[in-house]
């Protein structure tokens, strides 16, 4: 994991702000794909518990 941590700084030390940009969306982006996907796990497991 801290590889990838790393891989993705050197990235966007590389490319510079447009790159940090683009990571930091990237990072956002999956944070919320993640929290979504939570969210409707915990709704399905919600209605399987109580019917």
């Amino acid at each position: 994991m801290e590889f990838i941590d790393r891989m993705i700084v050197a990235c966007a030390h590389g490319l510079g702000r447009a790159g940090m940009f683009l990571v930091t969306l990237w990072v956002r982006l999956v944070f919320v794909v993640i929290c979504l996907a939570g969210l409707g796990l915990l709704y399905l497991v919600g209605r399987w518990v109580f019917g």
